[in-house]
């Protein structure tokens, strides 16, 4: 097996992923596309990550102060009207992120 046929199946394999995400979830950016197809084994589970988990940032934020509530670390932990300014900020930095 020589390099050349080596390269074209990585190749391959990253305009096949590439193909893939932009029929589950979307034409990415160019730059996400370009880095899927040069540097699939790493870019794409981050790609596939930050697509899951767009608009979610607020409710995992508000959940996990929730369970925290209970535990030692509750004394430190930001009151409701604190933890829900702290998730309107979150919200507006995603909207601001995706713009």
């Amino acid at each position: 097996m020589s390099l050349d046929i080596l390269a074209l199946g990585y190749v391959g394999i990253g305009l096949a992923i590439a193909v893939g995400i932009a029929v589950t979830r979307g034409v990415p950016a160019v730059s996400d596309a370009l880095l899927l197809v040069g540097l699939w084994p790493l870019w794409a589970p981050l790609v596939i990550a930050q697509r899951a988990g767009d608009g979610d940032q607020e409710r995992v934020l508000l959940g996990a102060l929730a369970r925290a509530k209970t535990s030692p670390l509750a004394q430190i932990l930001p009151d409701a009207e604190t933890a829900r300014v702290l998730a309107g900020r979150v919200r507006e930095a995603t909207q601001r992120l995706a713009d």
